[in-house]
């Protein structure tokens, strides 16, 4: 069987847009302007263009509504572009029709995001189904239990991270904000220096760090990573005093 010719092909702004010749039956049609559609979004995505690539998503998923990789970078675009509400709504359009990891800990941090602890927890309870263990779900977990000021319960977490993964940074970074915030500054400095010596050009941890020296009176060795920090990223933000 001859395949259906394309009759032109034009490259506007990276963007590749198929004209098919009337003849094409309707649902071959649909087929390749939803082939079309989608590769036309991915360019956008990977452009980092992602107000139009969730247009063009949207478009692809008029064609192919059950499609999950639509919902699902439509819901990471959506999130790049701090549409939250949105995001998440793409996001559970996408686990209705297929359980995904990386799905439920991306709903997980937003809900996180928007305050919303029960749900956050049930999209990284879920994420573990499908890895159990899973260092990033862990930390993601921890941090929720942080956020509600349940250090403990947080803390038990992190080690259980560390114990497999001693070159964790991330979860020693997020043991030294829940020390921190229980009061215990000297194990936060602890295991803030520790996040550094896997990672030291993380401005994030030396503002943090530095912070937390600061908070012990410490102002000379605080004032080093802030300037540290801002060699790393000159964007960042550092307290002023």
């Amino acid at each position: 069987m001859t395949k259906p010719q394309v009759k032109s092909i034009h490259c506007i702004s990276g963007v590749l847009l198929f004209v098919c010749i009337s003849w094409i039956p309707q649902v071959s049609r649909a087929r390749y302007m939803g082939e079309a559609y989608f590769e036309s979004a991915m360019d956008l995505y990977q452009m980092n263009k992602y107000e139009d690539a969730v247009q063009r998503f949207k478009k692809f998923l008029e064609l192919a509504p059950h499609d999950f990789y639509g919902h699902y970078l439509t819901a990471r675009s959506l999130g790049f572009l701090g549409d939250i509400d949105n995001a998440i709504e793409y996001y559970e359009r996408a686990l209705a029709i297929k359980d995904d990891y990386d799905a439920h800990v991306y709903a997980g941090i937003l809900f996180t995001t928007k305050g919303k602890y029960e749900s956050a927890l049930d999209h990284f309870k879920k994420a573990l189904e499908i890895i159990p263990d899973d260092s990033d779900a862990l930390i993601h977990t921890g941090d929720v239990y942080r956020s509600q000021k349940d250090f403990d319960r947080a803390i038990e977490l992190y080690h259980q991270v560390i114990e497999h993964e001693p070159q964790n940074s991330k979860a020693y970074l997020s043991m030294g904000m829940a020390l921190k915030e229980k009061g215990n500054l000297a194990g936060a400095i602890e295991n803030l220096k520790k996040a550094l010596n896997i990672q030291p050009d993380n401005a994030h941890v030396h503002i943090i760090l530095g912070i937390t020296l600061q908070e012990t009176g410490d102002t000379n060795s605080a004032h080093k990573h802030f300037e540290k920090a801002k060699e790393i990223d000159p964007d960042c933000k550092v307290p002023e005093n």
